[in-house]
């Protein structure tokens, strides 16, 4: 063989070689992204589902919890704090709101959860309407004056 066919040769096997290399490099990026791909997913199926609780401040938790163990008192006292520090804490308007509710403080229950309602309108049909509803109910049954029965 003489040299020019040799020195051809020889360069074809360095750019198959390089080629070789060149695929495994692209399977192995491709692989790689896809097991990133499946990671991410897997790690945005986590956050869905617990979204609400990862996000959720640690004092909303506390509300949350006070409430769901009837201590009112202590509701009242944090949401107070949170309220002073940030007027426009719609959850914390909420929670004193429930807890006056429970407490069937029927005035500041209903104050409080139409402040709730007014920082975050879209709770109205789930969270702060069925409690204003149920309220100004109660408060109209007290204003209506009870009928002597008839005949006296």
């Amino acid at each position: 063989m003489n040299a020019p066919q040799e020195y051809h040769d020889k360069v074809l096997r360095q750019l198959n070689s390089i080629k070789a290399a060149a695929w495994v490099g692209a399977i192995s990026l491709l692989v790689c992204t896809v097991a990133t791909l499946a990671v991410s997913v897997f790690a945005l199926k986590i956050f869905a589902d617990r979204k609400s609780e990862i996000l959720r401040p640690q004092y909303q938790r506390n509300l949350r919890d006070l409430l769901t163990d009837s201590k009112f008192d202590e509701v009242l006292k944090v949401a107070a704090q949170t309220k002073a520090t940030n007027p426009g804490d719609a959850f914390a308007w909420y929670s004193s709101g429930l807890a006056y509710y429970n407490m069937k403080d029927w005035t500041n229950a209903l104050h409080d959860l139409r402040q709730a309602q007014t920082l975050s309108p879209t709770w109205e049909k789930d969270y702060t309407g069925p409690y204003i509803k149920s309220i100004e109910g109660i408060l109209s049954e007290q204003k209506t004056p009870s009928q002597p029965p008839p005949g006296n």
